[in-house]
C-alpha cells in the first residue's frame, strides 16, 4: 500500500493507479513499486558496494563511463516478422502481451514449455494484478535486440516510455530461477529500478565484470549477450506499463536480406510502411 500523492490520506494498493478517494493519478504501479524506499535504498547500497570494489581494482572510472553509456541506452522490442507486420500495418494495432494473447484465444499456452508454465506465476509476483498491462523490452546500446524473439527490432521512443517504464536486472523468469526458490516469498529489493536509474542498476549487476577499458560494443555485450554454456540470453529487462503501438517506435531495424524470397517481399513492404509512418529504418548485414 502507498499513500495517495494528492495528500488526501487514502492508502492505495500497489496495483491501483487512480485513487478511489480523490481520483488523483498516482503514476504507474510498476514505477511506484520500484520507487519504494526499500527498493531505492537496497539498490543504492548495491551500487555503492560495486563502485567500492571497482575502486579497489582500479576500474572505477571505467565503470562510471559504462554507467554513463547505459544512462543513454534504449528499449528494444525484438519480434517476429509476423508480429512486426501486425503492428506496423495500422496505427490502431497494439503490442500484444503473452497474457493478452492467451486471454483472447489467439495463442494457447504450451503445457510442456517451461517458460509458458512459469511466466504467469512470475508475472503475478512481479506485477500483482496488473501483469496484463506490462509490455517487455530489453536495454540496448546498439539497437540490437534479443534475437531469440525474432529478427525485427523496434527501438522505442524514450519520450513515449520513460515515465511508465522500470527495469529488472535480468529476464524475469531467469531472475527467479537464480534468486528465488519460493515464488510466494517476498520479492528481493534492489534488483529493479525506475527508468532514470537504469545505469545504476547496470553498475550493480555488471561492474565486477569490467576489468579494463571497453568500447561501446563491449559495453553492449555486457548488457545483452547470449551465454553459449547455458543457452540463455542475458539482458536488463524493461517493463513498460500500458499500451504501445507504432507511434511508440522510433526506429525499425532488421536484416538487409532474408533467406526466403517470400519473407524478403514482406520485409520490403514493412520498410515502406515504416517510412510512410515517419519511422527510421536501419538494415543490418
Amino acid at each position: 500500500m502507498t499513500l495517495c500523492t494528492s495528500g488526501c490520506g487514502s492508502e492505495i494498493p500497489i496495483n491501483v493507479r487512480i485513487c478511489p478517494a480523490c481520483g488523483m493519478d498516482n503514476a504507474c504501479p510498476n514505477v511506484r513499486a520500484a520507487s519504494q524506499p526499500a527498493e531505492v535504498d537496497a539498490l543504492d547500497h548495491r551500487y555503492s558496494e560495486a563502485l567500492n570494489r571497482a575502486a579497489q581494482r582500479g576500474t572505477r572510472a571505467i565503470v562510471l563511463d559504462f554507467q554513463a553509456a547505459v544512462d543513454q541506452s534504449v528499449a528494444v522490442n525484438a519480434l517476429s516478422l509476423d508480429e512486426a507486420e501486425r503492428i506496423l500495418k495500422a496505427s490502431n494495432k497494439l503490442f500484444q502481451t503473452f497474457a493478452a494473447r492467451i486471454s483472447a484465444g489467439s495463442q494457447s499456452p504450451c503445457t510442456t514449455d517451461y517458460y509458458d508454465m512459469v511466466r504467469p506465476r512470475v508475472e503475478a509476483l512481479l506485477f500483482p494484478y496488473y501483469g496484463q498491462e506490462i509490455r517487455f523490452a530489453a536495454l540496448s546500446l546498439t539497437y540490437d535486440g534479443l534475437t531469440s524473439f525474432g529478427p525485427i527490432a523496434l527501438i522505442l521512443s524514450e519520450q513515449a516510455i520513460a515515465c511508465r517504464s522500470t527495469v529488472l536486472e535480468d529476464n524475469s523468469v531467469h531472475f527467479f530461477q537464480d534468486h528465488k526458490t519460493d515464488l510466494l516469498a517476498d520479492f528481493p529489493p534492489g534488483y529493479r529500478a525506475t527508468w532514470s536509474r537504469r545505469g545504476m542498476l547496470a553498475v550493480a549487476k555488471l561492474a565486477d565484470q569490467i576489468s579494463g577499458p571497453l568500447d561501446r560494443r563491449g559495453y553492449h555485450n555486457l548488457l545483452l549477450h547470449h551465454d553459449a554454456t547455458t543457452g540463455r540470453e542475458h539482458c536488463i529487462e524493461v517493463h513498460i506499463f500500458g499500451a504501445c503501438n507504432l507511434h511508440t517506435v522510433n526506429i525499425v531495424r532488421g536484416p538487409k536480406r532474408f533467406r526466403r524470397n517470400a519473407d524478403q517481399v514482406r520485409w520490403n513492404d514493412l520498410q515502406y510502411r515504416a517510412h510512410s509512418h515517419g519511422l527510421t529504418v536501419e538494415l543490418t548485414p
